[in-house]
């Protein structure tokens, strides 16, 4: 159901409430109808969250439950493409993922395929979330995680071929590999010089028409 269908249905705004966001929102020509809703005095934040959790069957989570640390267990350019981010481990197994307006089954089916974490989608209230996905851009771009690699190719037969040039460049490395969408998700596990310590690489590759650009 429509966000502003599901708040009217549940007495959350009034039909002259709606109107007016969904006419503000056609003059604007942008924004989300939430984001109206808000801007015309109809509701609060809480009350986006609460509404796009109900359209998902998600929870939603408080502002002050985030663990910054857990920013890299996933590639920046996914949490980009998807608004979705690690925000906290729960009981050593379940991984609390904050998405925007849509849950991605493939990429959860990722992360956990990646990670060997269990995860659970959660709403942040739209400013919260938008404040995080701030600070996760703000971490991939530090020295706090080692850089993501980004690798475009015209075909899927360029893209095996780049896959497979990077396992014969370290023979050593655990090479788990996942889809999502028409990305290719490649995380290198490397042992370090100590041959106790272990370096994650995260790479990813995306086929493009070739009138959208080059191989790189």
């Amino acid at each position: 159901m429509p966000l502003g269908l599901l708040m009217l249905s549940r007495k959350w705004i009034t039909p002259e409430q709606l109107t007016l966001a969904l006419g503000r929102q056609r003059t604007a020509g942008s924004g989300r109808i939430g984001e109206w809703l808000v801007a015309t005095g109809a509701i609060e934040e809480e009350t986006v969250a609460r509404g796009v959790a109900a359209q998902w069957g998600v929870p939603v989570l408080s502002a002050n439950n985030q663990s910054p640390e857990t920013f890299g267990l996933m590639p920046y350019l996914l949490t980009d493409a998807y608004r979705a981010i690690p925000v906290r481990i729960v009981g050593k197994s379940i991984l609390y993922l904050a998405v925007e307006q849509e849950v991605h089954s493939s990429l959860n089916r990722a992360i956990e395929r990646m990670t060997g974490l269990h995860v659970e989608p959660v709403i942040l209230k739209p400013s919260a979330h938008e404040m995080l996905a701030r600070s996760a851009k703000k971490s991939a771009f530090s020295s706090v995680y080692p850089p993501d690699r980004l690798y475009r190719s015209r075909s899927l037969d360029n893209l095996a071929s780049s896959i497979l040039l990077l396992v014969d460049e370290a023979p050593t490395c655990n090479i788990q590999i996942a889809v999502i969408g028409k990305h290719v998700w490649v995380r290198l596990l490397r042992k370090g010089q100590d041959e106790m310590s272990e370096k994650i690489e995260n790479i990813l590759f995306t086929v493009i028409a070739e009138e959208d650009g080059v191989d790189s």
